[in-house]
């Protein structure tokens, strides 16, 4: 779409791209000539209205490769995630009801010129890098390779306390257990996982009660000296970015954890 195609009864909007969630729209649909070549892929893309329960949406559109580079990698530890956009967001035209009608693709590859040549040169060097991304596609929810990752990291961070409400301070580090890198891989991972959960509400709902069952546990441990509280804040945010628990009850946790916290 380009800017001048305005569809009618459609408001100019921008949605934010899930890192990691671009898929191809079948295989008579691609065109790997050049980076510029454009083919049809579908996004998933969360509309900016500012509240907090927007949901993810399918948008079909037709995308050069090498911004179709930034759409996959960007948000995500994967391909040259180092050099591109922490977030992306797109220009998109949505209805009244708050659908997203099409994006803006032309515009957005005006915005996110500076990245193309990266992008480029990566498309370039992985010899038609989206052939990657179609074998991923086919392969039943390997697309969602950052959400189990993120899954697994909140498994994790679950058999961590209960390890370590087991075995007592001698299995707890004294510095924090999470690098800095691990906690951004952990938020990346948290945005991603959050859209798959918006469409599986039951899963959510498991993830939910082991995070709660587990939190008061975590705050206890580190109200009494025996977790590092930079660990506990990575765990509250993995909980909150990725939508298992809400801010109030990251805010409850936290103030559990907190040495000067009384139990009413």
């Amino acid at each position: 779409m380009t800017r001048t195609d305005r569809k009618s009864g459609t408001a100019a909007g921008r949605a934010t791209v899930v890192p990691g969630a671009l898929t191809p729209e079948g295989d008579a649909n691609s065109s790997n000539v050049s980076a510029d070549s454009r083919s049809t892929v579908v996004l998933h893309l969360i509309v900016d209205d500012g509240s907090s329960s927007s949901g993810s949406q399918r948008v079909t559109a037709r995308v050069p490769n090498w911004l179709q580079v930034v759409y996959l990698y960007a948000g995500t530890t994967r391909g040259p995630w180092q050099q591109l956009p922490t977030d992306v967001t797109v220009p998109v035209w949505i209805d009244a009801t708050g659908r997203v009608v099409d994006v803006d693709v032309d515009r957005s590859a005006d915005e996110l010129a500076a990245h193309r040549t990266v992008a480029r040169s990566y498309w370039l060097d992985t010899d038609a890098p989206l052939s990657s991304v179609r074998h991923l596609a086919r392969l039943p929810g390997d697309v969602s390779t950052g959400i189990r990752r993120g899954r697994a990291m909140l498994r994790d961070a679950v058999r961590s306390v209960r390890r370590g409400v087991a075995g007592g301070a001698s299995d707890v580090a004294a510095a924090p257990a999470w690098t800095d890198e691990e906690a951004e891989a952990a938020r990346r991972n948290a945005v991603t996982l959050r859209a798959r959960l918006e469409q599986r509400p039951g899963e959510r709902e498991r993830l939910r009660a082991t995070a709660l069952e587990a939190g008061p546990s975590n705050a206890e441990q580190v109200r009494a000296g025996l977790r590092h509280p930079v660990d506990f804040e990575h765990w509250l945010m993995v909980q909150e970015v990725s939508g298992v628990l809400t801010v109030e009850e990251v805010g409850r946790l936290r103030a559990e954890a907190d040495p000067l916290h009384r139990d009413e």
